[in-house]
């Protein structure tokens, strides 16, 4: 058990040597911060002005806007529909299968003007048809 005191011991002393020494780099480190902060400060000032007057030069301060404003602004601007919907077609249902036999036609006239030779009469018929086709259901020709 002796043994096993003076080793506790030397521990012990070891442990509260590196602590008093850790404490005294701690105090020294913020001793030197505070000094570096002194010198630093005036610098810092400088540089957050410069800072600023390049973020004021950049961007400029946007107008505020009133919420009344921006609901006016939505509500004026009209809504663009990709196609014409039959008069019968009122739930999604009957509009998501409108579009989808929108799509297969056109898919079918261009399938059709791939197998046809530019400039002639049938190719002209048939794109003039697409055409019409494409007014028909509201797409842009």
């Amino acid at each position: 058990m002796g043994k096993n005191n003076k080793d506790a011991k030397k521990l012990q002393e070891v442990i509260t040597a590196k602590t008093i020494d850790s404490l005294n780099k701690g105090e020294s480190k913020k001793a030197t911060k505070a000094e570096s902060k002194k010198t630093s400060k005036d610098e810092a000032i400088v540089v957050g002005k410069l800072k600023d007057k390049k973020s004021q030069k950049a961007t400029a301060p946007a107008p505020v806007k009133s919420k009344k404003e921006k609901k006016e602004k939505k509500e004026s601007t009209p809504r663009e529909l990709k196609y014409i919907y039959p008069a019968d077609c009122k739930n999604s249902l009957d509009k998501k299968k409108f579009r989808a036999t929108c799509r297969a036609q056109v898919k079918a006239y261009e399938k059709k003007l791939e197998g046809l030779k530019e400039g002639t009469k049938e190719y002209k018929k048939v794109k003039a048809e697409f055409n019409d086709y494409k007014k028909e259901i509201g797409l842009r020709a």
